[in-house]
């Protein structure tokens, strides 16, 4: 049966990885939900390089709090006490697994980052995707969705009063497109051309077809994700975010598989 959970829900233990599922965790970054130092330790050194590229401190933030949750949650997974950054691979398209993984056999794994919040999707043994949008800023969003998306998505959006309710429209779209794309390993925006998804709120089995890759809703599902909290008011009016709801959606290889959504505890979390 698919599923689609309706809210996040708080977790400050970590649940066991169990066959057919996804995990996914909302990560608060704003302000951040773990000590910076200890943040830092959790990385490998070129994650640690990387962060000292960033010259905006917001934008260095997310990076560094969502590489250390997941950091630790690759680490509860596998049961590793040590505290020491697990090697990655390098699969197709530059994606990074774990393999080898202890009765996981590999551990694939995602990560996206909008506004206040972070998203973490970690599964055993097939291809996983993972994006979220909290609307930063007024946009054309009709323009937008006739130069992305296909007629069948465009016509109810425009259809919409600009405000609120269409950007949630285009975001609802726009991230379940972007999940597959990141699922596949292929760029955006050139991958969302030729993608049709449906965009109805809290749809368990979005993806429609693919001109690219014909079939492709039959090897893979793409699931509404709990729409995201909404953040203190200091912090909406310091990112300059709307008033417009903040969507995601998670994309996997497979039909059969199920969800389950976490929020992150407020402080650090050792599973």
């Amino acid at each position: 049966m698919l599923n689609t959970p309706q809210q996040w829900t708080p977790e400050n233990t970590l649940p066991a990885l169990e066959p057919g599922w996804i995990h996914v965790w909302l990560v608060r970054n704003t302000p951040p939900v773990i000590d910076e130092e200890a943040a830092l330790q959790r990385l490998a050194s070129n994650e640690r390089e990387r962060a000292q590229r960033f010259t905006h401190d917001g934008a260095r933030w997310q990076f560094i709090t969502a590489r250390a949750c997941l950091r630790l949650l690759l680490n509860g997974y596998l049961d590793r006490r040590d505290g020491d950054p697990i090697p990655f691979a390098i699969g197709s398209h530059g994606k990074p697994y774990i393999p080898g993984a202890g009765a996981y056999g590999e551990l694939r794994f995602n990560v996206a980052h909008s506004g206040p919040w972070a998203v973490i999707a970690v599964t055993a043994g097939r291809e996983v995707g993972v994006d979220i949008e909290h609307p930063r800023r007024k946009a054309n969003f009709a323009g937008l969705a006739k130069r992305f998306f296909q007629p069948s998505e465009t016509e109810p959006l425009v259809a919409l009063d600009d405000g609120p309710e269409q950007a949630a429209a285009f975001y609802r779209l726009w991230t379940r497109k972007e999940a597959f794309v990141k699922g596949l390993g292929s760029g955006v925006p050139s991958g969302l051309r030729g993608l049709e998804v449906d965009g109805a709120p809290g749809c368990a089995d979005a993806l429609m077809g693919y001109e690219r890759d014909p079939g492709a809703e039959t090897r893979w599902r793409v699931a509404a994700l709990p729409e995201l909290p909404e953040p203190p008011a200091d912090i909406a009016e310091a990112l300059g975010l709307t008033g417009a709801v903040g969507q995601g959606a998670v994309a996997a290889e497979g039909r059969d598989w199920r969800v389950a959504c976490y929020q992150w505890p407020n402080g650090e979390f050792s599973p």
